[in-house]
């Protein structure tokens, strides 16, 4: 075997072993938040199908991930595994594609950047919108670009970023060959189509947009340099280092010889990673589009930034002539990537004290009052005891409630659960309305010790009343 074809085949399988024993042996999740959201549309759209076109699950997403999901979460990162091994696999030809002698630095590059790996034993969707992004550029750049088209079409219905991505590559494609540009439009006439059949609304994805009339003091703003100054947590300083050589490097080439590659390099690599790094610092720093500043969606174009590193490495070899020297620099910048991702990331998930008081309080709810339906937000309180979140009948979200006099929107019996994570800020109820709801019945507080700090410099507690 070739011995760049056995260091391929090694990476990948160390991967997948790593990431299996950490999901398999923690006692936690690395995501209680939207992971867990994404989870229970996976695992409930089959009881539900409705949530085949729930638009913030992201339907595509939710296909996919619907068969894996009824195992349990770890079914869900199981299906980020083959996604994970697929992108390393349509990211060794693109690397081919760039003339990378050693194809396997990239899927190094890719697999040891830190946010790629927490969103994998996440669960979310940034590791199969990276898969459909790598495969689809694959076919632009190898001949096949109405299948590469076709494929970027659904990245949508997977990602946000898919807005700031698919007009770049759409450029491209109107230059190249503009016939093939409404093969673009395939995978929003079949999910048009079908939100004519569902709702009656074909621009449903338009209409229903969950990030529209989001406020901009919804989650805040901030730096438009959080996206940089979160380097060490994204990709790593060391990646970042080989990145900006690639990039500086690509930049000497393209001066110097013009040629066709250099070209595809900037339209299919380089500008999509920067747009998405620009359009992220800009929608957190001006509030805008729900955004919370979260640096996970920069994972969604990590094949491309791990490529560009691959890069920067590879001209650092290249920097040497023997072959032993070159052997030995090479060994030297993979260990430098290595020892920096094991510096950065989890191998052992636990539940952190906030999440523990949200499973005690869900726990001691269902325990004291099995039969009663509750109303809630946290989403470690339906998962901690196994309810389904969109059954109607024994449970419903807290922004289903009269934010003025709570009870209005409740029966006899039904409690809540309000948490200040979640309760005044996605549900904008503040907990002063239930205290002061004559009709509701005060029950228990369920605080951490010592007092945890959240977001919006709140202390994080539970508070649990029912109707009367």
């Amino acid at each position: 075997m070739n011995p760049n074809r056995a260091i391929e085949i090694s990476i990948q399988l160390a991967f997948v072993l790593l990431v299996a024993i950490v999901a398999f042996t923690s006692g936690g999740l690395l995501d209680t938040g939207d992971g867990i959201a994404h989870y229970q549309i996976a695992r409930f759209s089959w009881s539900h199908p409705e949530l085949f076109l729930h638009h913030w699950g992201k339907p595509l997403f939710t296909l996919l991930s619907s068969p894996f999901a009824q195992i349990g979460f770890n079914g869900m990162i199981t299906f980020n595994l083959i996604c994970a091994a697929l992108t390393g696999y349509y990211l060794l030809k693109l690397s081919k594609s760039f003339s990378i002698e050693r194809a396997w630095v990239a899927l190094l590059c890719l697999f040891c950047t830190p946010i790629y790996y927490h969103v994998v034993l996440g669960g979310m969707t940034e590791v199969a919108f990276a898969l459909f992004l790598t495969a689809g550029l694959y076919y632009l750049l190898n001949g096949q670009m109405a299948m590469g088209a076709i494929i970027l079409s659904f990245l949508p219905y997977l990602r946000p970023e898919a807005y700031i991505i698919i007009p770049i590559y759409g450029l491209f494609i109107l230059v190249k060959d503009y016939k093939l540009l409404p093969l673009f439009l395939t995978g929003t006439l079949i999910y048009s189509l079908a939100g004519l059949i569902a709702f009656e609304d074909f621009f449903w994805y338009l209409t229903q947009d969950p990030y529209s009339n989001k406020d901009p003091s919804f989650y805040g703003s901030g730096s438009p340099w959080r996206f940089i100054y979160q380097t060490k947590n994204i990709n790593g300083l060391v990646l970042a280092f080989f990145f900006l050589v690639g990039s500086i490097w690509k930049v000497k080439d393209t001066l110097s010889i013009g040629e066709r590659s250099q070209q595809y390099f900037w339209w299919f690599i380089f500008i999509p990673v920067l747009a998405v790094y620009i359009v992220h610092s800009i929608l957190w720093w001006k509030g805008l589009k729900g955004s919370a500043g979260l640096i996970r969606v920069i994972a969604s174009v990590a094949p491309l930034i791990a490529l560009v590193s691959a890069i920067g490495i590879e001209r650092v070899i290249g920097m040497f002539v023997s072959k032993r020297h070159k052997l030995l620099i090479g060994a030297f910048c993979s260990l430098l990537v290595i020892i920096v991702f094991v510096d950065r990331v989890d191998f052992r998930i636990k539940f952190k004290e906030k999440e523990k008081l949200a499973v005690e309080a869900a726990q001691w709810t269902r325990e004291n009052y099995p039969e009663m339906k509750i109303f809630y937000l946290e989403p470690l309180v339906s998962f901690s005891i196994d309810l389904d979140p969109y059954d109607e009948t024994i449970s419903s979200k807290l922004w289903h409630l009269d934010r003025e006099v709570p009870s209005k929107s409740a029966n006899s019996g039904d409690l809540i659960l309000w948490d200040s994570h979640y309760g005044p800020v996605e549900a904008s109820l503040p907990l002063e309305s239930l205290q002061n709801d004559e009709d509701l019945e005060f029950i228990r507080t369920f605080l951490p010790e010592p007092p945890i700090l959240i977001f919006g410099n709140r202390y994080y507690e539970l508070h649990l009343f029912r109707k009367k």
